[in-house]
């Protein structure tokens, strides 16, 4: 029976960064998921000559001292990541929103769009601009920046409820989570710094991370089937593959959470794609409620994720309301919103539910689910003392790779 110091269920981004650290550790790692390529959630895609990447193309992370620039210091990657920001979009009910990397121009379009908020929102632009000074001067300063809360801070200027759901949709999308649970310092970062741009999207990251755990001798199964866990008491003691049994002395699970996303692929002709359209835009279908958005990634010139001639690949990606089943033909008009006569100018579509890749839980196994705070490792606690679950998500990249490297730091 081999054994391995760590059995990886899922090539998500948390399994491939925490299988690639260990595996540069020296530690013997298994990593296997049912799907052909690594990547989970943001695995690229290829259908009818497109070539689709989910997730977005523009992150932070990569600015000093940032998790995606410490994970390539770490693993000596270099994926791409550029300074050629292509800005991205919030759009609104009533607003579309174009958001550029010189804050200047980002703050006349809120003007522009928000004419009675001219004062609160110069002064806040000001002031997170000062701070952002200080603390590129003061460990002082960015210590006072990561304890104060971004949104306490926000509201003390009084902006209306649609600009404070413009705020926390960008927080969601970056970070993971809303800006009541973000330090000051990622707002200032998010106001004053543009994030970096991956024309491929996490794709790349993913395929180098792969190739680090093979180079280091771990083992890949990839379109493996989900493995029976073997259970002694609390523990596991074997995982049950279609290459036989292993016995490891941790396993780790990366597999999509119980409220995963759906994403929707499609192909369009390049004339329905609405002029200034930029490559991410995050919608809103009410100004108030930012925890409902969707997000649209649409495939660029010069990127690795293709399409034929005359066209291009748009993914969707949004989170189906709880026990409801959301079907692309429902979910169209949504997107029809931000691409009129989409439907006219579709070529193909295919919808990617990652429920279809959960994990079947035993019955041995009790999760405890909690809500992710930023800063802490979004491990979720069960019952099975050798048994760590990390979350795979769309919506929480930057948190999973973070997650990823505090539990290789505990695992070596």
């Amino acid at each position: 029976m081999p054994k391995y110091d760590i059995a990886c269920i899922g090539a998500g981004m948390a399994g491939l960064t925490v299988a690639a650290l260990l595996t540069r550790a020296g530690k013997a790692v298994c990593l296997m998921d049912p799907a052909e390529s690594a990547g989970g959630c943001v695995a690229a895609q290829e259908i009818s000559g497109f070539r689709f990447t989910a997730g977005p193309t523009i992150t932070y992370g990569f600015e000093p001292g940032g998790i995606l620039q410490k994970l390539c210091y770490d693993l000596d990657l270099s994926v791409g990541a550029t300074n050629a920001f292509p800005g991205y979009q919030v759009v609104f009910p009533e607003h579309r929103i174009t958001v550029s990397g010189d804050p200047r121009e980002t703050l006349e379009e809120l003007v522009r769009e928000f004419p009675d908020e001219t004062h609160g929102l110069a002064k806040l632009y000001r002031d997170v601009h000062r701070l952002s000074e200080r603390s590129a001067k003061s460990s002082f300063s960015r210590y006072i920046l990561r304890r104060r809360n971004a949104d306490a801070y926000l509201q003390s200027y009084g902006l209306c409820a649609s600009l404070q759901a413009y705020f926390d949709v960008q927080s969601r999308f970056f970070f993971g989570c809303s800006l009541k649970h973000i330090p000051l310092a990622s707002l200032v970062l998010m106001l004053t710094t543009a994030p970096h741009y991956l024309p491929e999207g996490f794709t790349l990251l993913a395929d180098q991370l792969i190739s680090i755990i093979q180079q280091q001798n771990g083992t890949w199964y990839r379109s493996e089937p989900y493995p029976e866990l073997l259970f002694r008491g609390s523990r596991i003691t074997g995982v049950r593959t279609s290459q036989g049994i292993i016995e490891p002395h941790t396993v780790i699970l990366n597999v999509p959470d119980e409220r995963a996303e759906t994403i929707l692929f499609i192909g369009i002709r390049d004339e329905v794609i609405p002029v200034g359209m930029r490559p991410n835009v995050l919608c809103l279908a009410d100004d108030m409620l930012s925890s409902d958005y969707y997000a649209l990634s649409l495939s660029q010139a010069g990127a690795r994720m293709t399409a034929p001639m005359g066209m291009s690949s748009l993914a969707a990606e949004y989170l189906p309301s709880p026990g409801i089943e959301q079907t692309a033909d429902s979910f169209m008009p949504a997107i029809v919103s931000v691409v009129p006569f989409l439907q006219e100018f579709q070529v193909i579509s295919l919808m990617q539910d990652l429920q279809k890749r959960r994990f079947p839980m035993p019955p041995a196994v009790t999760v405890r689910s909690s809500e992710y705070r930023f800063g802490r490792p979004m491990l979720a606690s069960c019952s099975i003392k050798n048994l760590k679950i990390v979350r795979d998500s769309v919506r929480a990249l930057l948190p999973a790779v973070f997650t990823a490297r505090s539990l290789a730091e505990k695992l070596k």
